[in-house]
């Protein structure tokens, strides 16, 4: 699966989560995110997951759009066949 992400970008408030990024990751490759508490990690992973909606920017998956804030297109989670394991396991915590 490729994914094409072109000037995403996230604020809560007057905090800037996710500074416009673009990223090509091509079918079969192995990526890795790094960078400190709070530079936007899991806000971009959010985003891709469509458990988080960006501010603007266009998500492209196998060359069709499932996210673009000028063409007001927003596939729904469940639709984009994608998976994500949370850091947190404070569901397991007993």
């Amino acid at each position: 699966m490729n994914i094409e992400i072109k000037s995403i970008h996230k604020s809560f408030g007057s905090l800037q989560a996710l500074k416009p990024l673009t990223l090509s990751i091509p079918s079969g490759a192995f990526v890795s995110l790094l960078g400190p508490s709070g530079c936007g990690k899991t806000t971009l992973l959010r985003i891709i997951a469509g458990l988080e909606e960006a501010d603007g920017g266009t998500i492209m998956m196998n060359e069709t759009t499932i996210y673009s804030d000028e063409k007001n297109i927003h596939v729904p989670p469940q639709k984009r066949g994608i998976g994500m394991v949370f850091q947190d396991f404070a569901l397991w915590r007993i």
